[in-house]
C-alpha cells in the first residue's frame, strides 16, 4: 500500500488560500476545453451508472464537479475527497449554498483514510494521478480506487501525459505555452506555470496509463480526451 498523496507529494503546498480561491477560474483558461472535458465525464458516468448511484469524485478540489453531478442527476450521491484544506473548505461551503449536505460528502484527506463504505458506482480522478511518481505511487493510487468500485464499475481519468524529451512533448509544450502566451496577460504568471508542469508534473506516457490501469485491475480502456499533453479515460474495474 501507498503512503498518504500528502505524503507522497505535498500537492497542498500549490493550492494555498488565494490559489485555491482563483483555482476555477485559472484552470479554464490553463487546460485546453476544460469545460467540455467535464462535461464528457459526465455523460460518460450517466452512461454507466444506474440512476441511484454512488459517484466517487478523488480530488474534489473546490467541489465544482461533484455539486455539478449531484445537481444534474437528483438521485446521485456524491463523495468527494480531497488532500487540501482550503479547496475542500471552499467545496463546503459550496455544498451548502446547493442545499446539497448529506448529498454530496466531503472528506478531508486521502483515498486511505477514507473510512470504508459500500462500494462505489463510479469514480473520477481529474488531474491527480500526473503528480505522483510512478515508482509504485501511481499503481498503488489507482488500486486504491479500484478496491472501492463494484465490478465493472466505470473510472473515469484524466491527467497530463507524455514522454519528456520526445520531439511530441516538446512540440505540444512549446505549442500550449505559446496559446498560453497569447491569451493570459501576465506573462510571469504563465513561465511560474510552465516550470510547475515541467518540474513538478510526473509524465508518463499514455502506453504506460492503460498499463497503470491493467495492473490495477481495470479492463476495456478507451481514450474520450485529447488535448496537447492531456489525455483522458475511461475504463472498466474488473
Amino acid at each position: 500500500m501507498s503512503e498518504p498523496l500528502a505524503e507522497q507529494f505535498d500537492v497542498t503546498q500549490h493550492f494555498d488560500a488565494s490559489r485555491s480561491n482563483a483555482y476555477d477560474d485559472k484552470i479554464r483558461r490553463v487546460v485546453p476545453g476544460y469545460d467540455a472535458m467535464h462535461e464528457m465525464a459526465h455523460f460518460l458516468l450517466r452512461a454507466h451508472v444506474a440512476e441511484h448511484a454512488k459517484v466517487l469524485v478523488v480530488g474534489a478540489g473546490t467541489g465544482k464537479e461533484s455539486i455539478s453531478y449531484a445537481l444534474a442527476n437528483p438521485s446521485w450521491t456524491i463523495t468527494g475527497i480531497d488532500p487540501t484544506e482550503h479547496m475542500l473548505s471552499i467545496a463546503t461551503q459550496r455544498a451548502a449554498h446547493h442545499q446539497l449536505t448529506g448529498r454530496v460528502n466531503l472528506h478531508l484527506g486521502t483515498l486511505q483514510t477514507l473510512k470504508s463504505s459500500p462500494p462505489f458506482d463510479a469514480a473520477t480522478s481529474i488531474l491527480v494521478m500526473q503528480f505522483l511518481p510512478d515508482d509504485g505511487a501511481k499503481e498503488n493510487f489507482l488500486r486504491e480506487i479500484a478496491a472501492r468500485l463494484k465490478p465493472k464499475a466505470s473510472l473515469v481519468l484524466v491527467d497530463l501525459e507524455g514522454t519528456r524529451a520526445s520531439p511530441e512533448f516538446n512540440e505540444f509544450i512549446a505549442v500550449w505555452k505559446a496559446q498560453q502566451l497569447a491569451t493570459r496577460a501576465d506573462r510571469t504568471d504563465v513561465e511560474k506555470d510552465f516550470e510547475h508542469i515541467v518540474g513538478d508534473i510526473q509524465f508518463v506516457p499514455q502506453s504506460r496509463i492503460e498499463e497503470l490501469l491493467h495492473l490495477a485491475g481495470f479492463g476495456h480502456v478507451r481514450k474520450f480526451y485529447s488535448a496537447f499533453l492531456f489525455g483522458g479515460y475511461v475504463a472498466e474495474r474488473q
